[in-house]
């Protein structure tokens, strides 16, 4: 979804670092699945810390219940077909060339730590600055969905931000 990343990018990072004190930036990317939604948070972090003069340092924390797919996303090593989705400039800045693969950089991969994680049964993380939440409430049924809510809306700070998925709500939460 272009736009999210768009968003991110134009308006949500440069508000967050603006507010942002000397002091990490945490965010948790949730049902990370094989690494691309954290690794592309890590570079839009990346760029938008070197464009506002920053230095802070970054731990995105990338969870999912599946310890293949978190296997595969800790490697960093993606097929050459992202050519068609990763911006010649960011594939040069942020990937280096293994084989016929491309591997993320050294800089983008020790911002990222994988770990497994279930958003119903586990305690969520906390302070939060950022929680990426995409097209995984969906598969959730409605009492599931309420419960992981709750849980991602724990874990930020106050004035955090949320990302989730364009079919995904937050269903009524006025009444807490």
């Amino acid at each position: 979804d272009l736009a999210v990343w768009k968003t991110l990018e134009k308006t949500v990072l440069p508000k967050l670092l603006e507010q942002l004190e000397d002091r990490p930036i945490k965010v948790w990317s949730v049902g990370t699945s094989t690494g691309e939604e954290a690794y592309s948070v890590a570079m839009l972090l990346h760029e938008a810390l070197s464009k506002a003069g920053k230095t802070n340092t970054v731990r995105i924390f990338a969870t999912d219940i599946d310890e293949n797919a978190l296997s595969f996303a800790s490697k960093g090593i993606y097929p050459s077909s992202i050519v068609a989705d990763v911006p010649s400039n960011r594939l040069c800045t942020h990937f280096v060339r293994h084989g016929d693969d491309y591997r993320v950089s050294d800089e983008l991969r020790k911002m990222v730590i994988f770990s497994q994680h279930n958003i119903l049964k586990d305690p969520p993380f906390s302070r939060m600055d950022l929680v990426l939440c995409r097209n995984m409430l969906i598969y959730l049924q409605p009492n599931a969905q309420h419960k992981a809510v709750s849980m991602l809306l724990y874990a930020m700070i106050v004035g955090g931000h949320l990302v989730r998925g364009s079919c995904e709500s937050v269903g009524d939460r006025r009444s807490e």
